[in-house]
């Protein structure tokens, strides 16, 4: 712990360093406005201006681009999403999104696109890469939503722009930025099942600095959906925050920031184990980004971007068995990473506009699970992409890039994107690419025992990197202002993925043993739709539906929990002259096949989980000056299970917002 406050503290100093110093080193070339779409890639903007299609996205190529005129397909929650919904994360904000499931495990709440599971998710924040994934999870609880500007969501292979792990797609988190001279904000909420809720934030904008500090507090009770077992079916935790971010402008748009954000979390539940064992479980998790990110303009709309960034993830798990000592342990697990990027932009002759960077990666695992205690890598990248705007009406987008890590070695990956505009109320987008994902530190090094359960996991450190192979068509139809259908129809093609052999099996009193072994295949089709459509003046209504077909090559069968239908629609009321906003999202999850051992025969025999809906609903009412209070209900349907679907009950809130 004492070596990670070293290098933060250095990452602290490097980031007042670059804001102090970058005037010095400024060329002071002016950028066009247009190049930059008055927006640089950590400041992209939310919110109707004009038309709706005006909100400017930056995942789908790393540079800014109009959402409407981008190749590359970007769903966009925006911060109006935000604040009607009610969610305070980013899990219940995903919870109702048409094209997006969210997975609840041991690894908290995780993101499942196309049919592929978390692991196979990329998440970022502003462009940085975030750590702490348990059993390949990244937990979306972990991410509050009050400095959230919006989200982007890619899906498909991403991997030939972001890197490992980007299979499924891309979920960037993009942080708000202050855009009053002096913004103040707060709020506080009390509802069922523990819940509690405390945040605010200072903001202010000058003529040369920009800047932020917010924090957060929030609390939720455990729960139990099976009573008559002594286990809880989803855990309870305290959670604070504090962050905070300076800007500096500088002459011709140049800018140079830094940002530094603090999560500590405390989780209890219990757990039951074979033979009736009751153990009372408790994680501390700490989570500590630090980033600078500096930005010049470079001759005729040319720009460089940089960004340098530090990420720690300490875990701190203690469980204690109720009456015995066998199964007592403590834990701690430490993750550290650290992540630096350039790119260059430069437009060039007819019509294109070439972006080269180069980016490195650290990355270093600390656990008494692991065999010798931990685990380091390095990657090393560069890519090219060029956005070739052939004609008004053709976007072409090829890509590609190349990673060497010290565990995978060489990873080739390229892209494809075209986006095609038939008329003016008609865009066909089409794309495809090379994905792949490094094998984790626990799939590598794993050397674990349960004594309880009388077996040993092994890693396997000769695995091979998971691959991919990712197509996507559709379109976006708009017939009318306020009146947009996007289609998108997808197949994946997944191979070389990490699963489970016996070595040995566990007879005589031996222990049985397992490793990791690159031994399946799978594959996902199906085809996305959502629709979007102005009512009347403050009413909107959206609706959505994926059709799936995911299939476990290897063993021949649908892949485990995936449902083959799910549709969402949302309907938003706001009454500017009164104050008032309502909303309510519905998800409809169709059957999902799992594979159980309920008879005790030692074989898994298939059974489909029964269609739930999930109904959120908010009503907010601005009294007076900006201060407002709101209610709201949660899985009002009251869904779930404690066995296959762990969703808390059914829970109403309340409280009170300030907005200066």
């Amino acid at each position: 712990m004492r070596a990670g406050r070293g290098v933060v503290c250095r990452a602290a100093w490097w980031i007042g360093a670059v804001v102090w110093a970058w005037p010095g080193l400024a060329q002071g070339q002016e950028a066009s406005d247009e190049a930059r779409l008055e927006a640089s890639a950590g400041e992209a903007v939310s919110g109707e201006e004009g038309e709706e299609g005006e909100v400017v996205v930056v995942t789908g190529t790393r540079t800014p681009q109009r959402r409407s005129e981008s190749p590359v397909a970007t769903e966009v929650l925006t911060r109006e999403d935000i604040r009607t919904s009610g969610a305070e994360n980013l899990a219940d904000l995903l919870e109702e999104h048409a094209g997006v499931e969210v997975v609840r495990g041991l690894g908290g709440a995780g993101v499942r696109l196309q049919g592929m599971d978390p692991k196979y998710v990329l998440i970022l924040v502003d462009g940085q890469r975030v750590g702490g994934r348990v059993d390949g999870t990244l937990d979306l609880g972990r991410f509050s939503v009050e400095r959230v500007e919006q989200v982007e969501i890619v899906r498909g292979a991403s991997t030939s722009l972001y890197g490992a792990d980007a299979l499924g797609g891309v979920v960037n988190i993009i942080t708000k930025q202050p855009v009053e001279p002096v913004e103040a904000s707060g709020s506080a909420s009390l509802g069922e099942v523990g819940r509690q809720d405390v945040r605010g934030s200072v903001a202010a904008r000058g003529e040369v600095w920009d800047g932020e500090v917010a924090g957060s507090w929030h609390r939720r009770a455990a729960f139990d959906l099976d009573p008559s077992e002594p286990s809880t079916t989803g855990s309870g935790w305290d959670a604070w925050s504090v962050s905070g971010q300076a800007k500096r402008r500088l002459g011709g748009g140049d800018s140079a920031s830094g940002q530094v954000e603090y999560l500590r979390r405390d989780t209890r539940g219990v757990d039951a184990h074979g033979g009736g064992a009751v153990v009372d479980r408790r994680n501390l998790t700490e989570t500590l980004a630090v980033s600078a990110r500096p930005e010049l303009g470079i001759g005729a709309g040319g720009v460089v971007r940089g960004m340098v960034g530090y990420a720690l993830f300490r875990d701190q798990l203690l469980e204690d068995q109720r009456g015995a000592a066998e199964l007592d342990r403590v834990q701690e697990t430490v993750e550290q990473s650290g992540q630096a990027t350039a790119q260059v932009e430069v437009p060039l002759g007819g019509g294109h506009r070439v972006t080269v960077g180069g980016e490195g990666y650290a990355e270093g695992l600390r656990s008494e699970r692991l065999e010798g205690g931990a685990g380091l890598r390095w990657r090393w990248a560069a890519l090219v992409q060029d956005v070739w705007t052939v004609d008004e009406a053709l976007t072409v987008v090829p890509g590609g890039r190349v990673d060497l890590d010290t565990w995978s070695g060489w990873a080739p990956t390229a892209s494809l994107a075209v986006r095609w505009a038939m008329g003016e109320s008609f865009a066909l987008r089409a794309g495809g690419g090379r994905g792949w994902r490094a094998p984790a530190f626990k799939e590598l090094l794993l050397l674990f025992e349960n004594p309880g359960a009388n077996y040993r996991v092994e890693g396997n450190p000769d695995l091979r990197p998971e691959g991919s192979t990712n197509l996507n068509l559709g379109g976006t139809w708009t017939p009318a202002r306020g009146f947009e259908v996007n289609i998108n129809a997808f197949y994946n093609d997944l191979e070389d993925l990490i699963g489970i052999e016996t070595l040995e099996e566990g007879v005589a009193g031996r222990v049985s043993r397992y490793r990791y072994i690159n031994i399946a295949a799978a594959r996902t089709r199906g085809v996305e739709s959502q629709a979007r459509l102005r009512l009347w003046s403050g009413a909107t209504a959206e609706v959505g539906y994926t059709l799936l077909d995911a299939e476990d090559r290897t063993a021949g069968v649908p892949l485990e929990g995936r449902p083959r239908h799910r549709t969402t629609a949302a309907l938003t009321q706001r009454h500017a002259r009164w104050g008032v906003e309502a909303s309510a999202r519905l998800a409809w999850t169709g059957e999902r096949p799992f594979y159980l051992d309920r008879d005790g025969d030692g074989v898994a025999e298939r059974f489909d989980a029964a269609p739930y809906a999930s109904l959120d609903a908010r009503l907010g009412w601005e009294v007076w000056g900006g201060a407002g209070i709101f209610l709201g209900g949660e899985n009002l349907l009251n869904a779930g299970d404690a066995e296959l679907l762990p969703l808390a009950p059914r829970r109403l809130y309340g409280g009170v917002t300030f907005n200066y």
